[in-house]
């Protein structure tokens, strides 16, 4: 299984029962499918860059699920069919691997020695 994560804007003359409602069939559908739900984050109502079905607000409402890869396409087909979402957007995230830092240590080289190697009088004049 993958993990994914669903944002969805949600039309802001929704109530809040039917807000509630709506995430619960979205955190349903993921459960039907056979995933797990991680965290489901309410962002409340939020100002929009720009009109979207003349609505210049709405919900904010992100998930984080557990999902086998076959089943992912039946979620962002019910977001895009559901009328009280404006928008959505379904990524899988990946895997973070831990790679040392891009910038690595440098070798410090060792400071000069007060030590006289060779005779510095010697050299010609």
């Amino acid at each position: 299984m993958n993990r994914y994560e669903l944002g969805i804007v949600v039309k802001p003359t929704l109530s809040e029962g039917e807000l509630n409602a709506l995430v619960e069939k979205m955190k349903g559908l993921v459960t039907e499918q056979g995933g797990e739900i991680e965290s489901v984050n309410l962002w409340g109502k939020r100002r929009l860059a720009y009109p979207v079905e003349k609505h210049n607000e709405g919900y904010y409402v992100f998930f984080r699920f557990l999902l086998s890869p076959a089943k992912v396409e039946e979620i962002g087909r019910v977001a895009r069919l559901t009328e009280e979402i404006l928008r959505y957007i379904l990524v899988k995230e990946e895997k973070r691997e831990e790679h040392p830092s891009v910038v690595q240590e440098e070798k410090v080289s060792e400071p000069p020695s007060d030590e006289v190697i060779g005779d510095v009088s010697a050299q010609s004049e």
